[in-house]
């Protein structure tokens, strides 16, 4: 188990991950608001992404809103990320609508025939 990591005036615990029933493992965003600039804390997140993916677990990262954030997230093997760098909170007839807009632009993969 780990204890807790005292980091100036934060102060982080393992409680803050959680599992969810579909099998992710969230990392909650008082792990990530200093990822990208508090080398301690991106070694905590990345041992957290080792463990959760040995275990067979999807990783998520809460509270994401910085760019640097999300890059060192994809270096450290992070699965998903949620944060209002990605997507303000909306209203679901407005992410029905951003989500039937966004379909109607995917391109079909190539498909490879007769191999």
């Amino acid at each position: 188990m780990l204890g807790n990591q005292v980091n100036g005036p934060r102060q982080h615990t393992a409680a803050s991950t959680g599992k969810t029933k579909g099998g992710a493992q969230q990392i909650d965003k008082a792990f990530i608001d200093h990822l990208d600039d508090e080398p301690a804390d991106a070694l905590l997140v990345g041992g957290v992404i080792r463990v959760a993916h040995a275990l067979g677990l999807t990783v998520v990262a809460e509270g994401v809103e910085r760019r640097e954030q999300l890059d060192r997230l994809r270096s450290l093997g992070c699965d998903g990320a949620q944060g209002y760098l990605l997507a303000r909170p909306m209203p679901a007839a407005e992410l029905t609508a951003a989500i039937d807009g966004a379909v109607g632009t995917l391109v079909d993969p190539p498909r490879v025939t007769g191999v």
